[in-house]
């Protein structure tokens, strides 16, 4: 599977040799698996519940969720342990990393693009700029490499912050194109985020990409809160006031501080460039 393959090599390139990370095991992997291993990691995940933490959301009475909790969830086995969490990331490899990848067949090849660039805090302004820029990047590949060269009917872009293990933004790139043509619409993608970083998007471009977030963030469903309740409790730099604050810094969004962002992180001298040709 061409994606698949492609996948693996973008993954070994942001994190070589961490088995943590890794696709699928080989077959000699998957032979030393046995019984005894299964149920030691089971026993080791869920034969302890004392510090897994229980979200909840949605149209219901508190004081009987109280009571179903504590004749469900209260009996589950609990020494009082906490468990540490242990910093197993990998830094991103310096300047530019290219990978080519043989796999699949017909007449498609495809490029993935990974920029990662580590920010000092996190808070509601930075969350809805990656999401505004995220829109921009994607309408900005669409038109230029969709609507005027004709290259790839799908191209998609996401940018975002992570926490784990270091608060950091990550932005993903994938294109699809001829064989004949994957290495210079990867050139393209670069120059139009270097572009983007620098002259900055239109008022259009702005307009659009300001216009899809707001939208999005005047939906709110259940799964959203019960992500938002979690990643509040697991992460010690994430506050649930972030989430209930973006949609007041939207307004603080401008052209110039998304501009900023693509440049700081999604810049044309460090990242990892993935490239898979059909074989």
């Amino acid at each position: 599977d061409a994606r698949a393959a492609g996948d693996d090599a973008l993954v070994d390139a942001r994190y070589p040799g961490e088995l943590r990370y890794g696709p699928l095991p080989t077959p000699d992997e998957f032979a030393t698996l046995d019984l005894d291993g299964v149920e030691r990691v089971w026993r080791g995940r869920y034969g302890d519940a004392s510090d897994w933490v229980f979200v909840f959301s949605g149209d219901f009475d508190p004081d009987a969720a109280a009571e179903l909790t504590g004749a469900y969830l209260g009996t589950l086995p609990g020494t009082g342990t906490v468990e540490q969490w242990i910093d197993v990331g990998n830094p991103p490899p310096p300047g530019i990393a290219r990978t080519d990848v043989a796999a699949g067949t017909g007449d498609t090849a495809s490029v993935t693009m990974l920029f990662t660039s580590p920010v000092a805090d996190i808070d509601a302004r930075l969350r809805v700029t990656a999401d505004v820029a995220s829109e921009l990047i994607q309408a900005r590949l669409t038109d230029v490499i969709r609507e005027q060269l004709g290259e790839s009917y799908s191209p998609s872009a996401l940018t975002f912050v992570t926490t784990d293990p270091d608060p950091a933004i990550e932005t993903f790139v994938f294109v699809t194109g001829s064989p004949e043509r994957v290495t210079s619409i990867a050139d393209l993608v670069v120059a139009e985020l270097a572009e983007l970083g620098t002259t900055g998007p239109t008022d259009q471009e702005f307009f659009n990409a300001f216009a899809q977030v707001e939208e999005a963030l005047n939906f709110v469903n259940n799964p959203t809160f019960v992500q938002e309740l979690i990643d509040d409790e697991i992460h010690p730099d994430r506050e649930l006031a972030d989430y209930l604050f973006e949609r007041a810094e939207l307004s603080n969004v401008t052209v110039d501080a998304v501009t900023t962002y693509i440049a700081t992180h999604a810049g044309p001298d460090r990242f990892i460039q993935d490239t898979v040709e059909p074989r």
